[in-house]
């Protein structure tokens, strides 16, 4: 005689249902413990305003939520940044 045995695997199948894509990502922060910050827009403006690569870059990121056609410009600051670098003494 042949001694069989089978581990039996019990799956629950709940009926599928539309997740909205904040309502995503805000399961998957919980998940991972990850707190985003308020968005301060005071201090927004005053990074923007004080110029700079990463002036230019908060600008560009905070534009490009809006701007969903134009793609986010990350390419152009590096070479920008690299061009600039070249003129320093």
């Amino acid at each position: 005689m042949k001694a069989t045995t089978q581990s039996e695997q019990t799956f629950k199948i709940n009926t599928p249902r539309r997740v909205s894509l904040s309502e995503l990502i805000k399961q998957q922060n919980q998940q991972r413990g990850f707190e985003p910050l308020i968005l301060e827009p005071e201090l927004l403006l005053k990074r923007v305003s004080d110029g700079g690569y990463s002036g230019q870059f908060l600008a560009d990121a905070f534009l490009s939520m809006y701007r969903t056609t134009k793609p986010f410009p990350v390419s152009t600051l590096k070479s920008m940044a690299n061009s600039n670098a070249t003129k320093m003494p």
